[in-house]
């Protein structure tokens, strides 16, 4: 896959990833923080807080999720057999992701806040890890049948 192919995966995954959260907040995600028994919209539960991948675990766990799949399927469809190509494929997935994470936060309701560089720097983090993770893991697999042939 071309560079621009995969930058474009990465703007899609995290806005489609975005937009989930978004619509299933409430029913999904409301954990966020809760020890269970609080009030909707008390401190502690996610009604205090916008729909944002980094304000529940959950959603983080989702977004991680989903980019570990969509950089899987990605690598393996690219067929990347070299550990450093499935990396730097994986960062190209990861940085397109990265630029919508950035407008999606400058545009939310209230703004970015007074701490959107760390919000920046560990979204990007994370989604760069879960990124990778999945795109080693779809060279493992790739490999495994390569080492395979050259054994026998």
């Amino acid at each position: 896959m071309m560079v621009w192919t995969r930058l474009f995966v990465g703007a899609i995954t995290f806005l489609a990833a975005h937009l989930v959260i978004v619509a299933r907040w409430h029913a999904w995600f409301a954990g966020g923080g809760s020890a269970g028994g609080a009030t909707p919209g008390s401190p502690g539960t996610s009604d205090a807080y916008t729909p944002w991948f980094m304000n529940s675990t959950s959603a983080v766990a989702f977004t991680s999720v989903a980019f570990l799949v969509v950089n899987l399927v990605v690598a393996l469809a690219g067929a990347r057999h070299r550990p450093g190509q499935a990396v730097r494929g994986a960062g190209y997935v990861a940085a397109g992701a990265v630029v919508v994470m950035t407008i999606v936060l400058f545009t939310s309701p209230g703004g970015p806040g007074n701490l959107f560089p760390l919000a920046i720097v560990i979204g990007a983090g994370l989604i760069t890890v879960s990124s990778v993770v999945g795109a080693m893991a779809a060279w493992l697999v790739t490999k495994a049948p390569l080492a395979r042939s050259t054994s026998k």
